[in-house]
């Protein structure tokens, strides 16, 4: 199957400055950063050919992108009216908003895979 993305459905490696490397499964057709940071680490794409894997599901502790909700866009766009007073005028400020909210709307963030607190409670 052809997708529009290179690394769609891929297990993606990356690797810190520590050299620590870890795989980032990304679980759709879509685009995958080449460096991103969690928990303040950087983490960089290790350019290797890697083949999709569209039948693969993610276990617990897996790390995968993933889109940002409309819930969580519309609260980054709720939080960036604190940022009005850093602008000289509305016209700039909105331009600034529409900006970025566009772009976290085309940049996936990264998770890992955790236990379903739902399916703990019948444990």
């Amino acid at each position: 199957m052809k997708y529009n993305h290179q690394f769609a459905y891929c297990k993606i490696p990356y690797i810190n400055k520590d050299g620590e490397k870890i795989l980032v499964w990304n679980s759709r057709d879509g685009f995958v950063p080449e460096t991103f940071k969690m928990q303040g680490i950087e983490y960089r794409r290790v350019n290797l050919f890697v083949a999709p894997k569209p039948e693969y599901e993610p276990v617990i502790g897996d790390y995968l992108f993933r889109d940002l909700t409309k819930t969580e866009i519309e609260i980054y766009s709720e939080q960036m009216e604190n940022e009005r007073e850093k602008f000289n005028n509305r016209a700039q400020f909105r331009m600034w908003k529409k900006a970025t909210l566009k772009k976290l709307q085309n940049t996936p963030i990264v998770v890992q895979m955790q236990k379903s607190k739902i399916a703990n409670e019948g444990s």
